[in-house]
């Protein structure tokens, strides 16, 4: 029965022994961290590819096309590829053209998000090519839903530091591949 010299009897282990039942704690978590970790990295999955996307369709508002996007890139976070964007009335093109390169991807899920500076557009570009940059994200369908996308307006590009998804209000009639 433990007691002390007071007569109060210990409820609890002695302060040295909770100190060595956490290090031991510690200790076999830890070996277990480094062990999955190893099996992880032998296995390849540590490393995952980036991400590769290609979109292409009309953005509607209110069942009208109003906007035709032709857009693929590759990467997560930084990456490489290209965005086209053309107006539209109906299925009538307008001649209002943007370009640029793609330079941040994000994919969580079904959603990409990505991020484009204006590099051209036309009739007129009223800025420096690249100083101002737009960030769209879309949504993939499932399960009998719609495509979905939500577009930004455009920003100075060093505003633009990441490419978290955003809203997705309106509809996207087109593909969208994640890989």
């Amino acid at each position: 029965m433990g007691f002390r010299a007071s007569g109060i009897r210990r409820a609890y282990p002695h302060p040295r022994k909770v100190f060595s039942m956490a290090n031991r704690l510690t200790r076999f978590v830890l070996s277990m961290a480094v062990a999955g970790a190893a099996a992880v990295a032998a296995t390849g999955q540590a490393a995952a590819a980036p991400a590769s996307v290609s979109i292409n369709g009309n953005m509607q508002v209110l069942g009208m096309n109003v906007l035709h996007i032709e857009a693929q890139g590759q990467g997560d976070g930084p990456a490489t590829g290209t965005y086209l964007a053309v107006g539209q009335l109906g299925n009538m093109p307008l001649p209002v053209k943007v370009t640029g390169p793609v330079t941040c991807l994000t994919v969580v899920g079904n959603t990409v998000s990505l991020v484009y500076p204006i590099s051209t557009a036309q009739p007129v570009m009223v800025f420096a090519p690249d100083a101002m940059a737009i960030q769209i994200t879309v949504t993939k369908g499932q399960g009998g839903q719609p495509n979905m996308i939500g577009y930004g307006l455009p920003m100075p590009t060093n505003m633009l530091r990441t490419c978290n998804p955003g809203p997705t209000p309106m509809i996207f009639d087109g593909t969208i591949d994640i890989r």
